[in-house]
């Protein structure tokens, strides 16, 4: 919907607050490939709007959830290793 307002290509904090949601919800969902596809997506829009280096709350709200996003999928890596190695 934010998208045909606003246009397929513009960089908007409607849609990119859209996307930190859509990220959210895949999160809670267990899709935390999807989950993390939508964080990227956000943190590239919140950096179009406010600027690649800018100091803004919401770029490091982006960067905090990818960061837990990413987080959250090595432990799971990682607990996989250790649940085969226990299994041999």
């Amino acid at each position: 919907m934010h998208r045909r307002i606003h246009g397929e290509d513009a960089d908007h904090p409607s849609i990119a607050s859209s996307l930190h949601e859509l990220g959210i919800i895949l999160q809670l969902k267990g899709d935390f490939d999807g989950a993390e596809l939508q964080y990227r997506a956000n943190l590239d829009m919140e950096r179009g709007i406010h600027g690649e280096a800018a100091n803004h709350p919401v770029i490091a709200s982006s960067l905090h959830q990818l960061g837990r996003i990413l987080q959250l999928k090595e432990t799971l890596k990682v607990r996989s290793r250790n649940t085969s190695r226990a299994s041999v």
